[in-house]
């Protein structure tokens, strides 16, 4: 799909109705009332394979908070923790508008520069996140989040060119309490699955 189509597609979803959807392995500002469990495969860690585990638990009617742990199959794992603080719910006049932040790091090499984080592997991240639901059961989300530790424009971490809270995607309510994802993330995921129990 050439990048031109895929922003029209974007727009386009922009501009119609919100209505609700599942949260996903992303941790999207869509959350609902119960906890999701996320799961995702992809490229991983510096284009190789990998998959993912998330969990999103909404603790009060505006915030939600959990984690995600990724590996490749052939070793180094990211994982992060962080809360979302919705401030705007989302309605068929406009979308749904939450705050990202949180802690990431990493095991076996990547993830933040120690030079900057004196030896610990953590580092801080801090963004935003948008929801649409064009239809019933779709739902597009875009998370920007930055981190003042990551080597942006390197392979340290998936492809996406940030911490494990930014991606991009399109969800899929196959059966209510089920969802499937298309997308990029920080930690290399391009499809997934989440549950909502």
């Amino acid at each position: 799909m050439r990048a031109t189509t895929f922003a029209a597609a974007i727009a386009a979803a922009l501009v119609m109705t919100q209505t609700p959807a599942l949260a996903s392995s992303l941790p999207g500002a869509d959350y609902g009332e119960r906890p999701v469990l996320g799961v995702g495969l992809g490229a991983g860690l510096g284009w190789r394979p990998g998959g993912s585990l998330a969990v999103t638990w909404p603790v009060l009617d505006q915030l939600a908070v959990g984690g995600a742990l990724a590996s490749t199959f052939a070793g180094g794992v990211t994982f992060d923790v962080r809360g979302v603080y919705r401030f705007v719910e989302g309605s068929r006049e406009g979308p749904a508008i939450a705050g990202i932040v949180g802690l990431w790091g990493a095991a076996g090499g990547l993830g933040p520069d120690p030079r900057f984080t004196m030896g610990v592997p953590l580092a801080p991240a801090i963004g935003f996140g948008l929801a649409y639901s064009p239809l019933d059961k779709l739902a597009i989300r875009l998370n920007l989040a930055y981190s003042p530790f990551f080597a942006y424009g390197t392979e340290a971490l998936g492809f996406i060119g940030g911490p494990p809270s930014t991606g991009v995607e399109a969800g899929y309510q196959l059966a209510p309490g089920l969802e499937v994802t298309a997308g990029l993330n920080g930690n290399g995921d391009i499809l997934g699955f989440s549950y909502r129990f």
